[in-house]
């Protein structure tokens, strides 16, 4: 694994982490256990993901990518006025919970 891929892959940890953090907010302390949270990249709940050998372990805490759900994030963002774009050699890491 050369430089830039170990650096994406810790960036995405990272970034999935505090998802798992956050989505757990979202669904007990605002009362919204039916929220759908969407990250980036794959779900990294588990050390080795069981799917599709068998049957997601914590499929109430695992989630999916925005592009898994059939979203286009830079249309998301776009459409939220939100910036997606910031530059030449940049990563944007865009995330959203449907309710």
């Amino acid at each position: 694994m050369n430089s830039i891929s170990m650096e994406w892959s810790k960036r995405s940890m990272c970034t999935n982490v505090g998802s798992h953090r956050f989505s757990q907010k979202i669904r007990t302390d605002l009362n919204l256990p039916d929220a759908l949270p969407l990250s980036v990249g794959t779900c990294t709940l588990c050390p080795s993901c069981s799917c599709p050998d068998a049957p997601c372990r914590y499929p109430e805490r695992a989630f999916n990518s925005m592009e898994a759900a059939g979203l286009l994030v830079s249309d998301v963002c776009s459409a939220a006025r939100i910036p997606y774009y910031h530059g030449k050699g940049t990563i944007a890491y865009v995330s959203c919970v449907l309710v």
